[in-house]
């Protein structure tokens, strides 16, 4: 019994429920914080990544790289947990423990770039034999 082919319309219709975007996932380890990363859409992530980028020509205070991060922390309603334009917050996150900083940056990146691209599309295709 063979599995019937899907069209490609059915195709992404599947996937569409399958892959759910925007979802809050809150970081564990980090009380008293209480915050949150989420699974971006492409269109989201390069408006993300152009902003981030705009930093560079916007300030030069040495705290570009945690303006960036500060765009990819939530709170529970999801709105961002960080004002990436308010010194304070950024000094505060700046001087975080290198622990819960790392603990926030890899929350970040393994949501946004997602487990299954690191544990299965990275890993090579087995040969065909014949």
């Amino acid at each position: 019994m063979t599995a019937q082919k899907l069209s490609k319309q059915e195709q992404m219709a599947a996937a569409k429920a399958a892959f759910v975007v925007g979802g809050l996932v809150k970081i564990e380890g980090i009380a008293p914080l209480d915050v949150y990363v989420k699974q971006h859409t492409s269109f989201e992530f390069r408006r993300m990544k152009k902003q981030a980028d705009e930093f560079k020509d916007k300030y030069d205070d040495g705290l570009n790289d945690d303006r960036e991060l500060a765009l990819e922390l939530f709170d529970a309603d999801g709105q961002l947990y960080f004002d990436h334009t308010d010194l304070t917050d950024m000094q505060f996150l700046a001087n975080l423990p290198v622990s819960i900083k790392r603990l926030l940056s890899d929350a970040a990146q393994e949501v946004v770039w997602g487990e299954y691209l690191q544990k299965k599309a990275l890993k090579p295709k087995p040969e065909k034999t014949s």
